[in-house]
């Protein structure tokens, strides 16, 4: 099973113990976070958001929830971390729905949280993704997530769209949601273009995907902008930026065998893209005995155990 160079150090009491720590504490973040809402609101409840509260809250979750996963995958713990991914309970409801109410019903959540959801329960081959007019919703065994476009930022939702087309198809939808999920982020292209979005090498992995972004000429083209050499470059930069960031986190000793180093154990969004690309029978990474970093072959190690 896949490990991260350099984990092997860390204690393994003290790697449970957090991974717990982080889990546990989800289920008091509400009370917790009533505690420090600014006092004159918690003296009269009435003039407590509650939608916003909630919202935070839910933020906040979503945060201890990915610190704990991150951990678990990168020391050799990937099933233990499936069978997280599987209840969404955890970080909406702040307890798995094994402990209370078998569904979390239908939910909507903001950008940041739809795309974290969204994103494990896809690597745990849990439900799909749906396209309406008004938004996504993404249906799993327990409930749904549902995000209105409506109330979001148009050049947010564009950044997070190759994210989410690479979720899509990790579900296996099929392919004319994908190329509706295409043309979206193609129309917004077409209004957020210049802010510089698609100089990202995130965006620029959909050109591994470029042939089916193509629409008639009236309409803005990805596959003008990215090509497969260009989706396939900005995998192995992504793959680059994983190994540097790591190395600069092992290389600080005292946080980094504490397991408190700053930064992504995890780069989310490589791993939901291989591990897209390996479900759609593409290849995503380079031969074995290309001189690829530890760090990067950790990547296509986890990726292969996930798809």
């Amino acid at each position: 099973m896949p490990r991260l160079a350099g984990t092997e150090e860390w204690n393994e009491g003290l790697l449970r113990g957090k991974a717990r720590y982080y889990l546990d504490t989800i289920k008091t973040v509400g009370e917790v976070a009533r505690e420090f809402w600014p006092h004159e609101r918690a003296q009269d409840p009435r003039r407590v958001d509650e939608i916003r509260f909630r919202e935070e809250v839910t933020d906040v979750r979503l945060e201890q929830f990915t610190e704990a996963m991150a951990l678990l995958l990168v020391s050799d713990r990937t099933d233990e971390a499936m069978s997280f991914f599987a209840d969404l309970g955890w970080v909406l409801n702040g307890f798995p729905t094994s402990d209370g109410p078998k569904t979390f019903g239908r939910v909507s959540v903001n950008i940041r949280q739809f795309v974290g959801l969204s994103l494990f329960a896809a690597l745990a081959k849990d439900g799909g993704m749906l396209l309406g007019e008004t938004g996504l919703e993404y249906r799993t065994s327990r409930g749904s997530l549902t995000l209105s476009r409506d109330r979001q930022n148009g050049s947010e939702f564009l950044a997070v769209l190759p994210t989410l087309f690479f979720v899509a198809l990790a579900t296996r939808v099929e392919r004319v949601d994908l190329y509706i999920l295409s043309k979206l982020i193609s129309d917004l292209l077409g209004q957020y273009g210049a802010l510089g979005l698609f100089e990202r090498p995130e965006a620029k992995l959909l050109g591994i995907y470029s042939t089916l972004f193509e629409g008639n000429s009236s309409e803005p083209r990805i596959a003008f902008i990215f090509g497969q050499l260009d989706g396939f470059m900005a995998l192995r930069e992504l793959e680059r930026r994983y190994t540097s960031r790591i190395r600069e986190m092992r290389s600080d000793r005292y946080h980094w065998v504490r397991m408190n180093a700053p930064g992504d154990l995890v780069d989310w969004v490589l791993l939901i893209a291989q591990v897209a690309m390996l479900r759609d029978n593409g290849l995503p990474f380079l031969p074995e005995n290309f001189p690829a970093s530890p760090e990067t072959h950790f990547c296509w190690d986890l990726a292969r155990a996930l798809a």
